[in-house]
């Protein structure tokens, strides 16, 4: 399956874009945000192991397709061409690290995205597209929402109520008729992967150590790298249709040259 079927298969499209929710016009400054946002919701370490498969797999997609994004000559083949090159193996290369080199401390960045969504517009607009998608089933609207918190259920569902009162949403009986048994059930799930999270939040802390200096100095190589090919296809491009200067009919005689004094 080639990187850009992968994408639809988990985000639903092939566009680069769509899967970061950007306009193909977006800054340098937007990308990396969306890409923030959209890998904290399926990091790795924030899930439960019945979870981490698919959400290692989702996150490594999200990397790459940042990683082509915010690259500006990665960015300008895939805008003329629609194509992904394959410079980076989503299986080898260590995409919890790219994210860190970006963003740092795990825990710190989330805390400082949660404080700015909790309770804001976006987070208001995220619930009423996730109550409609999923048709008021409260186990999938909680998983779908980011930073989720154990006691954000509630908060959730007086939003909605206010929301259906108001007409602003229709009313689902998979949400105004869920039985207390299921609340229940879905809150001691929660208690459980939150715990689990915490867990893995501190492993990946401590396992970080040095990795983000070795994570630059990959970047620097692919970066020298990518301006040796460069410069060799100039030079194939020179050799090809520029043509040499004349020699200078003056040419110097051999043993001519003045050596300089030790």
């Amino acid at each position: 399956m080639s990187f850009l079927e992968q994408c639809e298969e988990q985000f639903g499209s092939k566009d680069l874009y769509n899967v970061l929710n950007v306009s193909k016009d977006a800054s340098e400054k937007q990308i990396k945000a969306a890409y923030r946002k959209m890998s904290l919701k399926v990091h790795p370490d924030r899930v439960t192991e019945e979870e981490k498969a698919l959400a290692t797999e989702k996150f490594q997609i999200l990397g790459k397709v940042y990683s082509v994004l915010s690259d500006e000559e990665r960015r300008k083949v895939y805008d003329e061409s629609g194509c992904v090159d394959n410079e980076i193996d989503s299986d080898i290369f260590n995409w919890k690290q790219f994210w860190s080199s970006r963003f740092g401390n795990l825990n710190d960045a989330i805390k400082e995205f949660t404080d700015e969504y909790w309770g804001s517009e976006k987070e208001k607009d995220d619930l009423k597209k996730a109550y409609e998608e999923y048709k008021g089933d409260m186990n999938k609207i909680i998983q779908n929402m980011y930073c989720r918190a154990l006691d954000h259920e509630q908060r959730y569902r007086e939003l909605i109520e206010e929301w259906i009162k108001a007409k602003e949403l229709p009313n689902y009986d998979k949400f105004s008729k869920e039985t207390k048994a299921k609340r229940l059930a879905r809150k001691r799930k929660y208690e459980k992967e939150a715990k689990h999270a915490e867990k893995n939040a501190k492993v990946f802390e401590k396992e970080m150590g040095d990795s983000i200096s070795d994570i630059a100095s990959i970047i620097a190589q692919r970066n020298e790298d990518r301006m040796k090919k460069q410069e060799a296809f100039l030079d194939q491009i020179a050799a090809k249709y520029v043509k040499p200067k004349k020699a200078n009919s003056k040419k110097k005689k051999p043993g001519t040259s003045k050596k300089k004094s030790p």
